[in-house]
């Protein structure tokens, strides 16, 4: 399958444009520690923060206006309209995992299954109304790809990218970008006459590269041809000027330089979104702007000087399909599995040779995501500091398959309370066990990062049953979020498609994203008050008053943590 792999992205370079800019006034930094949220962001959560709020409000009363429950309707509601006009509302996020175009189209059903603008949503109760209440919304690999497919067509409904986009390029494959030969060639040539633009302006390329841009034509509307389609220019896009939708974020990992092949748990974690990219983590601590990767930097300075004197940035580095193509690489499961590219195959070699500029003969480093060094003699980013380049691959490899790592870190503790996970794992029979999330919960007890909640091990997850219906986790830590956790199980369709599956019919597709809505809404006729319990998890976080409903609700959905103290050694 990877000899496969590699033998079709042979034939296609990238396209990446990279160009020399003026850079920005000297008093601008272009790195910064880690010791917060940028400004940028911060003035971007404030302001989708009151959009949500009003949302949420909707959403919160338009859920709690019947009986919950069979025995409830002489209850009084989960909380009155006094406790939601004055109470300080939860900020609620989503987080897409990885997964193949399985997560892709499991998690865009998740998204379909929360949006009110879905026909299939309005009406009285049910889950639609809260993706428009969501502050962020991360995703990995192929969460990514839905993260980066929305944001780049401007944050359109899943039903509309599905029949507009999807369903004209997802049958022919990811390897075959035209609907017939003439574009095909077309493409390719594309791609053939961009390279070696980015290989005069001084970059290496990897298989990353072509990667890229293939999913580019997958998942924009632009396709290949798309100008200017940055992380960066994602600021640009009108429903994000407005304020209108989540701040997105995607996730990669970090491979060390010596072994890059040697990838675990603990490796750093780095997330990449329009305004920063970086990591919290100790070795690196510390943020770039996206617009200017690929500038060479020492002591977060430009170091190249322009023809006048001035000092010269580059710009368009932060392409988008590069930005999916790192945080979905798989190309680093052929050393990461030991596996050497001469037990895969010869002819292995000879395709990586023939993709490398001039006569450099190929190594192991062609397997990752190569980026300029931005914290190069950044003392205090001290994993990284002497290196002249960065390597990057796919964060399900570390099996931190979740994107929770940007929700739990202290900088962010007062932009997001309450997290849906949607986890389309392949952890057994390509379904997840709660590996995953278990193992995020473990790596951030040893960091000292104590806002994530406690997570049993996958064998007590299964036994539970929570691998297979949604649960609550932090419901007894008031200091942690609250993770309401949506496992891709199998409801309408069978949606644990093989990770390396890259074509799908319209009617997988449909299926698919069908079988998605029904995760979100926990079953093909939703459970009698499953939304109004969702609810409760997100008030819970506020101050207002709950009543028994709640009660009920956590009693049916929340992992206990004082009954399974064991598993927080």
């Amino acid at each position: 399958m990877l000899l496969w792999f590699l033998l079709l992205l042979s034939s296609w370079p990238l396209l990446t444009l990279t160009i020399a800019v003026q850079c920005p006034p000297a008093s601008t930094q272009l790195v910064r520690d880690a010791s917060g949220i940028s400004q940028k962001e911060l003035s971007y959560f404030t302001a989708r923060k009151q959009n949500a709020d009003r949302k949420l409000h909707e959403w919160l009363r338009k859920v709690t206006t019947r009986p919950v429950f069979p025995d409830s309707a002489s209850k009084p509601p989960p909380w009155g309209d006094f406790e939601l006009e004055w109470t300080t509302l939860p900020s609620v996020a989503l987080a897409s995992s990885g997964g193949g175009y399985r997560a892709l189209l499991a998690g865009a059903g998740v998204v379909k299954g929360l949006d009110s603008t879905e026909k299939q949503d309005k009406g009285h109760g049910g889950l639609g109304g809260l993706y428009q209440a969501l502050t962020y919304h991360a995703g990995l690999s192929g969460g990514a790809w839905l993260v980066a497919s929305m944001a780049s067509n401007d944050w359109p409904n899943i039903t509309t990218l599905k029949d507009g986009l999807w369903k004209s390029r997802f049958p022919q494959g990811v390897f075959v970008p035209g609907t017939n030969l003439a574009q095909e060639m077309q493409h390719d040539a594309l791609i053939r006459e961009d390279v070696q633009q980015k290989e005069n302006a001084g970059y290496d390329t990897t298989m990353t590269d072509p990667w890229g841009r293939l999913l580019s034509y997958q998942l924009f509307e632009g396709g290949i041809t798309q100008s200017n389609n940055t992380l960066s220019n994602l600021a640009g896009k009108s429903k994000f000027k407005d304020h209108a939708v989540p701040y997105p974020i995607m996730t990669a990992i970090l491979a060390s330089s010596e072994h890059p092949c040697d990838i675990s748990p603990s490796n750093t974690q780095i997330e990449m979104h329009p305004f920063e990219w970086g990591s919290w983590d100790e070795g690196v601590h510390a943020f770039t702007d996206p617009a200017y990767l690929g500038t060479v930097l020492k002591y977060g300075k430009p170091v190249n000087l322009a023809p006048l004197g001035k000092p010269e940035c580059m710009a368009g580095f932060d392409d988008l399909g590069y930005i999916m193509g790192t945080s979905s690489n798989i190309f680093t499961f052929a050393c990461s599995h030991n596996m050497s590219l001469s037990e895969i195959s010869p002819l292995g070699a000879v395709v990586l040779e023939e993709m490398m500029p001039g006569s450099r003969a190929p190594n192991v480093h062609d397997l990752f995501a190569s980026y300029i060094n931005p914290f190069r003699m950044r003392y205090a980013s001290k994993e990284v500091t002497h290196e002249a380049e960065l390597l990057l691959t796919d964060g399900g490899l570390s099996d931190h398959n979740c994107p929770i790592w940007p929700f739990i870190q202290p900088a962010r503790a007062k932009t997001v309370d309450v997290l849906i996970v949607n986890d389309n794992s392949a952890d057994v029979n390509h379904f997840p066990n709660g590996t995953a999330i278990y193992n995020t919960f473990l790596r951030a007890r040893k960091v000292g990062l104590t806002r994530m909640p406690t997570i049993p091990p996958p064998e007590k997850f299964v036994t539970k049953g929570f691998n297979a219906r949604g649960v609550f986790f932090g419901c007894d830590e008031p200091d942690t979020l609250t993770i309401i956790y949506l496992p891709n199980a199998e409801f309408s369709h069978p949606s644990n498609q093989d990770t390396l599956k890259v074509q799908y019919s319209a009617e997988e597709i449909d299926g698919m994203i069908e079988n998605g809505v029904k995760t979100a809404r926990q079953g093909t006729i939703m459970p009698k008050g499953w939304d109004v319990c969702v609810a409760c998890a997100i008030m819970k976080k506020s101050n207002a008053r709950l009543s028994d409903i709640c009660l009920e609700c956590f009693n049916k959905y929340c992992f206990r943590y004082g009954e399974h103290k064991m598993f927080s050694r």
